[in-house]
């Protein structure tokens, strides 16, 4: 496929996304069926929306693909970490000190534990260019500054700026490390990307161990009321789950729920 063509799908799923979060269509159902005094639409809406807020539904479907992949346990020798981005907004990071930190922070505190662990590993940092920087800077090298003041050697740090998601992680990825026969690995990103991320790498020829991080469903979900909390969960979720679906549909991951 075409860079042209890889611009157009990226866009078309960006744009996709914004009409087909779940949290949109139920709110917007909610409010046309009172608009237009449809009560069984507006009731059906609320129901789903006080389901997902008190079961909670996104949450049960995150700790699901939570489970998928083990923590890590510490192998004998690593020769290269890849740590996939989504840890901070850059912008923000620059603007204001001590900012701009995301819930998947973690992935940087792993990169770095495993980077003083194995001084001889590899580190490779991946992400793009974020469309909200008014210089288009990489979230990749904000992520290496954070790097290097976690203690990483700013030397040590290799960054991969153009992908866009996860496809293109793990391709770019793939072109920068050119991994040898008989070489560890390790792939850091949150534990609930962890199935979608490591079948990619592997699609695109690279078996990297996975070390899931950033788990915050598996093992902590009870009833309650939460329609923010629960609504954002049901987004992630469906996100992540038509991520497997359509990656797979596509041939950018080997299997449609890749494991260990």
């Amino acid at each position: 496929m075409g860079g042209l063509a890889l611009t157009l799908l990226f866009a078309l799923s960006k744009i996709g996304w914004l009409f087909a979060a779940p949290s949109r269509v139920l709110l917007l159902a909610a409010l046309a069926g009172l608009i237009l005094r449809r009560r069984a639409l507006a009731l059906a809406a609320l129901g789903a929306i006080a389901a997902a807020a008190i079961l909670p539904l996104g949450g049960f479907a995150l700790a699901r693909l939570e489970a998928t992949f083990p923590p890590m346990p510490a192998p004998a020798r690593i020769d290269g970490i890849l740590v996939i981005g989504g840890a901070l907004n850059a912008p923000r990071f620059d603007k204001w000190p001590g900012s701009g930190f995301d819930p998947a922070i973690g992935r940087l505190f792993e990169a770095a534990r495993l980077a003083k662990a194995y001084p001889q590993a590899r580190v490779l940092d991946i992400g793009g260019p974020d469309p909200h920087a008014p210089d288009r800077r990489a979230e990749a090298d904000a992520a290496a500054d954070v790097l290097a003041r976690l203690g990483v050697a700013r030397e040590r740090i290799e960054i991969e700026r153009e992908s866009r998601n996860t496809y293109e992680n793990a391709v770019n990825a793939a072109s920068i490390a050119h991994p040898k026969p008989g070489e560890t690995w390790v792939l850091i990103t949150s534990a609930f990307h962890m199935p979608r991320a490591i079948g990619c790498f592997r699609a695109a020829g690279f078996a990297p161990l996975a070390d899931p991080v950033d788990y915050h469903w598996i093992g902590d979900l009870k009833p309650g009321f939460d329609v923010g909390g629960g609504l954002e969960a049901l987004d992630l979720a469906t996100h992540e789950f038509f991520g497997l679906a359509s990656y797979r549909a596509m041939g950018r991951t080997d299997a449609l729920w890749p494991g260990p």
